[in-house]
């Protein structure tokens, strides 16, 4: 067993902690593929060591870890302890089926599920108190509820303007059945108010439209895409036109960038996540190949692409053939909606950094090396 590094020829400090390992300061081990590694702590280079050292310190490294864990805690992976003065760091696979990656999106599967049964019950709910509220307020009288439900229908060629401001594609059809709606709404009026409700009707529309227009307009082109990124738009003001021209990326190191805000901002990390959650209410609407129903079924498939492509990194490397960006990047708006709900579901259950991810690329490229070492020898 070497006394010094393989890169920076610098000895390893003596430990007084392991009799199988008695230098270095920082040990990592694998017991799934049995290796073992010295980490030198000047240069940070992880030294291999040989398959029977490996072997043969092992059991220690496994025992003091296994020692070394809370109580009713099982030992998990890139969680390092503390011996003395030994660092010693776990990688591989968890050992707690808790921790796996399937574990974890079934679990947020099932929340999500949860959430849309209460999303369901509560519809139901308000809908039968607006029954119980129509009954008491215009009694038994089915034209009192047709003449209600007419004067809204009055707003539909408002949606329409309101969705070309946006400069979202409307197609004809749609212009027509909204004004065939109108104008059966105020046909409906007509006929139990009379002719003069309908002329009260139309000034009032007409004298209102502008100002809602104007609404619109102001908040799709000034304000934030929803009420709900106001605390994140203090940092990075976001509109619905600002999202065309998203595009994402990532780090060596697996970190989520955002790419194309105003003033060539770029969000990363943690900071990328919370937007990217921000904004996916809208992108999910908007996106190719979108759902015509929203229910669990639909994370469900989310999950499903997530465990077929191993998680967070595979989904990243499954992205990579959407490259058309002329930086290299990845166009948020033309994703396929499937890619970007599996990505807004990894990020919620593995995305945020626990302070172990330059250490698991450092191990995924340690592991490498030995992987294609192991392959070299006959």
């Amino acid at each position: 067993m070497s006394l010094t590094c393989i890169t920076c020829h610098r000895p390893f400090p003596p430990n007084g902690e392991l009799a199988s390992i008695p230098d270095a300061s920082r040990i990592a081990f694998d017991p799934v593929r049995h290796r073992v590694w010295r980490i030198c702590s000047d240069c940070g280079e992880w030294n291999l060591l040989g398959p029977d050292a490996s072997e043969a310190a092992l059991p220690e490294l496994s025992a003091r870890f296994a020692a070394r864990t809370p109580a009713g805690e099982a030992p998990s992976a890139f969680a390092p302890v503390r011996l003395g003065t030994v660092e010693l760091i776990k990688i591989g696979a968890p050992e707690s089926g808790e921790e796996s990656l399937a574990f974890q999106l079934q679990r947020e599967v099932d929340k999500r599920s949860r959430m849309y049964r209460l999303v369901y019950i509560f519809f139901g709910v308000s809908g039968l108190i607006s029954i119980v509220l129509g009954y008491l307020i215009f009694g038994t009288d089915p034209w009192m509820w047709i003449v209600a439900l007419s004067e809204y229908t009055l707003t539909a060629p408002v949606f329409l303007l309101q969705r070309w401001l946006a400069k979202e594609r409307v197609a004809l059809w749609s212009w027509f059945i909204a004004i065939a709606v109108a104008v059966a709404g105020l046909v409906t009026i007509g006929l139990h108010e009379g002719t003069a409700y309908v002329g009260y009707a139309v000034v009032g529309m007409t004298l209102a439209t502008p100002l809602i227009l104007a609404v619109s307009y102001a908040s799709l082109r000034w304000f934030p895409l929803a009420h709900g990124f106001t605390q994140y738009s203090r940092l990075v003001p976001i509109s619905r036109e600002d999202v065309r021209r998203l595009t994402i990326d990532w780090t060596h190191a697996g970190e989520l960038m955002i790419c194309g805000l105003r003033d060539d901002q770029i969000v990363i990390g943690d900071h990328a996540i919370d937007l990217y959650h921000h904004l996916w209410p809208w992108i999910a609407t908007k996106a190719p190949g979108k759902p015509k129903l929203y229910s669990v079924r639909n994370d469900e498939r989310a999950a499903e692409l997530l465990r077929a492509v191993g998680g967070l990194r595979g989904l990243f490397r499954a992205l990579d053939g959407f490259r058309t960006d002329q930086d290299g990047r990845i166009q948020l708006a033309t994703l396929p909606w499937i890619y970007l709900a599996a990505l807004e579901l990894a990020l919620k259950v593995d995305g945020h950094d626990d302070g172990t991810g330059e250490l698991r690329s450092r191990a995924l490229a340690a592991s490498t090396v030995a992987d294609e070492a192991e392959a070299l020898d006959p």
